[in-house]
C-alpha cells in the first residue's frame, strides 16, 4: 500500500513549511500584515501559510524566499541551513 504524494507533500513538508515561515517572521520582528502587504498578498492568505491551511504559489513562494532572503530548500524542510547560494 502506498501513501499518496499529497499526504506526504500536503503533511510534513507543509507542515515544515509552515513552522519555519514563522519562525523567520519571528526573527526579523515583522509583522504578519507587513508581509502580506510587502508581497502583495491579504493578510489573511498570508495567516493560511502559517497556520498549516494553504500551500503558497510557487510565485508566492518564490517572493517569501526573496523577501526574507532564505532558501527555498530551508523553507521546504531539504536543509536547515536558511543561507541562499
Amino acid at each position: 500500500m502506498s501513501i499518496p504524494l499529497k499526504n506526504i507533500y500536503g503533511g510534513i513538508i507543509l507542515s515544515i513549511f509552515s513552522e519555519r515561515l514563522k519562525d523567520t517572521r519571528l526573527k526579523n520582528k515583522i509583522s504578519q500584515k507587513q508581509i502580506a502587504q510587502d508581497i502583495g498578498i491579504s493578510e489573511s492568505l498570508y495567516q493560511y501559510y502559517e497556520y498549516d491551511k494553504r500551500e503558497p504559489s510557487i510565485g508566492n513562494f518564490a517572493k517569501l524566499c526573496e523577501y526574507f532572503n532564505i532558501s527555498a530548500d530551508y523553507l521546504l524542510g531539504f536543509s536547515n541551513d536558511p543561507t541562499r547560494h
